[in-house]
């Protein structure tokens, strides 16, 4: 995996979604086409969940979460050393939660529900 992607994932997992967003979108760059689309869901989960915790959410933290899950799908089980089985579950379970839970919890809870990214220690590309 890349230093840059990687960095960006620890970001993500400390719950710095501005922060990752960016790095998210400087991996983006570097990557190759086949690549791009990933870590674009990769960027949407972050700006998600920036929206949902800095802005209150909404429709557009929704759709981007909803989006990031059509991408998150084409590199199921697993991609780039990501257990993207894993974190397709995490943020569809956690979109149904915010869908079914009209009014927020306690935010400081709800960053430790948050989706992580976990790495494998061998993924098959």
């Amino acid at each position: 995996m890349r230093p840059e992607l990687r960095a960006a994932i620890e970001s993500f997992n400390r719950a710095d979604y501005f922060s990752s967003q960016e790095q998210f979108e400087r991996a983006w760059h570097e990557s190759s086409e086949e690549e791009r689309p990933f870590v674009e869901a990769l960027v949407q989960l972050s700006v998600a969940l920036y929206l949902h915790f800095h802005r209150g959410g909404g429709r557009g933290r929704n759709h981007l979460l909803q989006a990031c899950l059509l991408r998150l799908e084409d590199y199921r089980p697993s991609y780039l050393e990501i257990d993207v089985d894993a974190l397709y579950d995490d943020v569809s379970s956690y979109l149904e939660e915010l869908r079914r839970n009209k009014v927020a919890s306690r935010r400081w809870f709800e960053k430790r529900r948050a989706p992580k990214i976990r790495l494998l220690s061998k993924a098959p590309r």
